[in-house]
Order: C-alpha cells, then structure tokens, then sequence
C-alpha cells in the first residue's frame, strides 16, 4: 500500500517536473523571439543593401540613356541598329555585374564593428519591440525560478532537470524508492557504478544557466545580439546548443514540414559569408560553361536560317554543316525515341513492383533488420534513456557529447555483423 509520505514527494517531484517544462518552454520562446528579431534584421539589412547596390548601375543607365551617348548607343559607327541588341545586352550585363560586386561588398562590409553603429539605427524600432516581448518572458522565468519550490528545492541542483526528475518519478513509481533521498541516492549509484544516466547529466542544469541570464537580462540579452551580428541564418541553425544557453530544446511532437527539418541541416559555402574566391571561382566557371553550351545551339539555329535570326550573330553558309546538321538532326531523333520506350518501360516495371510485389513480398532481411533495430535502441537507451523516457518527455537537453558521430552508427551494425552494404 503507498503511503501518504511517498504520494507526498512523489506530487512533489511531478509539480517540479512541470516547472521545469514551463521554463523551457519560456526559454525556447525567448529564443524564437530573438531567431524572428534575426530574420526580420536580415531582410530589411538586404532590402537596404540592395537600393544601395542599384544606386551605381542606375547611375551609369541613366548617364547613358539621358545624354548624347544614347544616340551612339542605338545607330553605332555605322548609324544603323543593325548590332542594337548586343550593346544593350553588354550593358544591362555591366550594370547587374556592377549591381552584384556593390551589394556583395556592402554585405561583406557589413560584418565588421565599423558598421554596426549603421546596423543599430536600422534596426531600432525591432530591437525596441525584440526587448520589451523579452522582457514579458524573463518576467516569466523568473516567477517560475523563485517558485519555493524550485528555490528550495530537496532535489540536488545537478538533478534539477525535465530528465532526471522523470528519472526519479520512475524510481518512486516503479517502487525502487519511497522518498526522494531514496530516490537520489539510487540515482547517484546508478551514475557512479554504470553511468547509465551520465550521459544526459549536463555541465548546467538550465535552471542554473536560466539564473545566471536573469542575474542582468538586459546584459545578457545585448550579449546575444552581439554574437548574432557574427552570425548568419544557417550558423544560428547549426550553432543552437550555444545560442541557447549551451542547451538545445527539442519538441518532440513538433509538426513542422520535414523538408523544413532537412533544409536547417544543409550548408552551402557559396550562399555563406565571405568566401569570395569560392563564389568568384563558381560564377566564372558557370558563367563560361553558359556560353560553352549556349552560344553553339544560337549559331547552328541562326545558320539554319541563314544569319536571319540574330543579324549580328555570326553564321556560317557551309555545304558541309547543313549535311552535318541533316545527319544530327536524325541522329537526335533516334535518341528521342529510344529515350522515351527506355523511360516507359521503367516506368511500368516501377509502377508494377511498387503495386504487385513490395505490398505482398518482403524484400529485406527481417532477422538483420530486428538487429539492427536491437543495435539503435541500445545506443539511444545508453545516450539519451529508456523508451519510455525518450517517448514521455516533450523537450530534451542534448550535451555536445550526446550527439552521434558520423560514422558510429555504421561502425555499429559491422561490429553486431549487421553491416549495411
């Protein structure tokens, strides 16, 4: 029979498991407030940087389209427009290439301490509003923080977590202990002779790291904001353990798009900032490989009708290349039509194993799949708890040394003789 003591501090631990989930629930809207702060930033930061970017090429249409120089620009040498479109061409491409080198200055200018008196202006009214929905949410936390409870807890500091008081309430309910010293001393023991739980035991609870922020918030906040001017929207995303609070809070039941969780993981160098000679490198190769492939297809089209097409492209008038051309045109239509029974057929041999085979047959192997299962649930249960835990708790704090290596999973499967292949 349970008694009153043990229903008591087992109430006890389930009322400090809540506040603990309301403070992280407090310290994740903080941290969307300042993300959305970040974004909003970024976008007014670009729309500037890009009227400042189309003040250059503007300048140089205009001085050219508002001056004698038009007239030139239309008739040529020759007074004819016969070559208009290539000048106008060659000029709108200066003026975008002028346009990319101002704005792609500007941004990487832009990083540097110089500058961020400018940033600060612009961005005024949106730290204005990021500080005032910041400081409703410290009011929050730290109501919850000062909770007695909380304040005077029986619980050890270092087990003040979401984690281990479900940890805890497991011990009392499955009656391994009756109160919770009990309970922290077959915590304690467990950590010290099997490190079952050492892995989840973090550095800094998030309620010690949720008192140090509101010892001077408006401190801590400017803190933050100054780190986010270093940062760009994708290292946000790779670097939240450090954004917040050396801690990341994971919904569990989150209903976001998966092919929004797949694009916060993909990093391109190239729409990073900086790497100027990657980018320059890039640009170059694309835009010589354009002309490679587009400029042959615009001569074979405007030979074909003899120079009528573009006048002042050139074209060439060979008895040789329109027999070339015959014999490419027939060639190109035997691709086609073998490209398309080819593409056909796959498509029917696809459609008929997806609809008649996969649904009735297993096409894998059962016994290594249940393996390899057996493999991951006991390198999660030693990492991040028991099933029931990581299926029970709605936020979780992941240490840097919780997360999987690359090649730890693979390494794995070949040690239990379940090698993926």
């Amino acid at each position: 029979m349970v008694t009153d003591q043990k229903i008591s501090e087992l109430d006890y631990c389930y009322v400090s498991w809540e506040l603990l989930q309301e403070l992280e629930k407090n310290v994740f809207s903080r941290n969307e407030c300042i993300r959305a702060f970040k974004k909003e930033s970024n976008d007014r930061q670009s729309l500037i940087t890009s009227v400042v970017a189309l003040i250059l090429p503007m300048t140089l249409l205009g001085s050219i389209v508002f001056s004698n120089r038009a007239a030139s620009l239309m008739y040529g040498s020759t007074g004819t427009t016969e070559n208009i479109w290539t000048r106008v061409v060659g000029l709108l491409m200066l003026s975008a290439f002028l346009f990319l080198i101002v704005y792609m200055l500007s941004k990487e200018l832009s990083k540097y301490k110089v500058f961020w008196p400018i940033k600060k202006l612009i961005n005024q009214d949106l730290e204005a509003n990021l500080r005032l929905e910041v400081e409703a949410i410290d009011r929050k936390a730290s109501k919850i923080v000062n909770d007695s409870i909380l304040k005077d807890s029986k619980i050890p500091d270092k087990f003040l977590s979401s984690e281990f008081l479900m940890v805890i309430i497991k011990y009392m309910e499955s009656g391994q202990a009756s109160f919770i010293k009990e309970a922290v001393y077959a915590l304690q023991l467990d950590l010290n002779n099997t490190g079952y739980y050492a892995n989840i035991l973090p550095k800094e609870t998030l309620l010690q790291l949720e008192k140090k922020y509101l010892l001077d918030p408006n401190k801590n906040l400017t803190k933050k904001l100054n780190w986010l001017k270093k940062m760009t929207d994708k290292h946000i995303q790779s670097n939240t353990k450090q954004f917040s609070q050396e801690n990341i809070f994971i919904e569990t039941d989150d209903k976001s798009p998966k092919s929004q969780d797949v694009k916060n993981f993909v990093q391109d160098d190239f729409f990073d900032k900086g790497n100027w000679g990657l980018k320059l490198r890039q640009l170059g190769i694309n835009f010589v490989f354009v002309i490679v492939l587009v400029l042959p297809v615009l001569i074979l089209f405007n030979s074909l009708k003899n120079g009528t097409l573009w006048q002042s492209l050139y074209h060439w008038q060979y008895q040789d290349g329109f027999d070339l051309t015959k014999f490419l045109q027939a060639s190109i239509l035997i691709a086609i039509v073998v490209v398309l029974v080819c593409s056909l057929a796959f498509l029917a041999r696809n459609n008929y194993r997806d609809q008649k085979i996969y649904p009735n047959q297993i096409t894998y192997d059962d016994d290594k799949l249940q393996a390899r299962k057996a493999v991951m649930d006991k390198l999660y249960t030693s990492r991040y708890g028991d099933k029931n835990f990581r299926e029970s708790t709605k936020y979780y704090a992941v240490n840097e040394e919780q997360n999987i290596d690359d090649h730890l999973i693979s390494d794995l499967f070949k040690e239990s003789g379940v090698e993926i292949k």
